[in-house]
């Protein structure tokens, strides 16, 4: 689940005219082209109101297919309510067939059982933003980032709420500069490099 969990945090660029995931969890006509992203991506990332942090929406094979698996994934929640991954799987499951207020729901469940785990509260900042909880989303980022201070889709993510919902442009930057203590060579879900999308939005 890897690739998978990466561009669910990140917002992507291509969805956003103004992030799920990223992970956030974006294409601004003179900044950044792309789809977390998402997501994340979220995930997700610039042209991300719909988001992502995020990768594109989940395909399934078959309305009946989808079906199928939500029903499993809601019979494994009702058998196993203690269960914390059975409820971000769910979770999941909801955010990549764009259903943010159940996937919302289900990572809060899951995180009220098992609240160390920074990649679900990158998910669930992601599906905040697609609630328009922007204070929410970025108290889950910040939340991700201090449980795994290395979490760049977090701050990358924390980044895009504060620039494109909250309008705090020198705040973005702080979040976006912050990754560069991480990884100098850090690059955005589009693969440019973040020092040029931080430059980019200075001259903005």
């Amino acid at each position: 689940m890897g690739t998978h969990k990466k561009e669910r945090e990140s917002e992507r660029f291509a969805k956003q005219h103004v992030r799920k995931s990223t992970c956030a969890m974006l294409v601004i006509s003179a900044l950044i082209i792309g789809a977390f992203v998402g997501n994340v991506v979220s995930s997700l990332m610039y042209q991300q109101k719909q988001a992502t942090m995020s990768r594109p929406m989940g395909q399934p094979g078959s309305t009946a297919s989808v079906d199928s698996k939500q029903s499993k994934l809601e019979a494994a929640v009702a058998a196993n309510p203690e269960d914390p991954h059975a409820w971000s799987d769910l979770g999941h499951y909801y955010f990549d067939h764009n259903m943010p207020e159940r996937a919302v729901a289900a990572y809060e469940k899951s995180l009220s059982i098992a609240p160390n785990h920074p990649g679900i509260w990158s998910d669930l900042g992601v599906m905040y933003r697609r609630t328009g909880q922007f204070k929410k989303a970025l108290d889950a980022f910040e939340h991700a980032a201090a449980l795994d201070p290395k979490h760049i889709t977090a701050r990358f993510n924390k980044g895009i709420v504060l620039l494109y919902d909250l309008k705090k442009k020198d705040e973005a930057l702080t979040a976006w500069r912050s990754i560069l203590n991480i990884d100098p060579d850090a690059k955005a879900p589009d693969g440019r490099p973040m020092t040029e999308v931080i430059r980019e939005v200075e001259t903005k």
